[in-house]
């Protein structure tokens, strides 16, 4: 597998050409955008999410197909790590908001870390 700096190289480059176009959004396979939610890179992370979204909305079908690549494992680790926190708690709630999505066990395996971030003193300081 590829050594982890060079990994983060390639997924800054590709963040940085989809913040140039939204148009390329279309052109990365959900599964690498999904990857790209584990990024250390804020940037990288912010711009696979927003490409996430817009997908989303342009198509209902691609929200199953994040799930199944593990946006919403992803995205419950952005929060317990809280990081992009608003972007991340929008798209998440988009997904669980799917029907065919909350009939999934992703969904019920959601549960508990949603509720350890409610429960989180730093979660609970933000919002005070």
């Amino acid at each position: 597998s590829l050594p982890h700096a060079l990994w983060e190289s390639a997924a800054s480059v590709l963040s940085s050409i989809l913040q140039f176009s939204s148009e390329f959004y279309l052109e990365v396979p959900v599964a690498v955008l999904v990857r790209l939610l584990r990024s250390g890179s804020e940037s990288t992370v912010i711009g696979a999410l927003n490409a996430l979204l817009v997908l989303e909305s342009d198509d209902g079908t691609s929200a199953e197909s994040m799930a199944e690549s593990g946006a919403i494992e992803a995205l419950l680790e952005l929060l317990r790590s809280h990081q992009c926190e608003e972007v991340a708690a929008r798209l998440l709630e988009v997904l669980l908001n799917n029907v065919k999505i909350r009939e999934t066990k992703v969904t019920k395996s959601a549960i508990l870390p949603l509720s350890q971030y409610l429960l989180d003193p730093q979660t609970q300081a933000q919002h005070a």
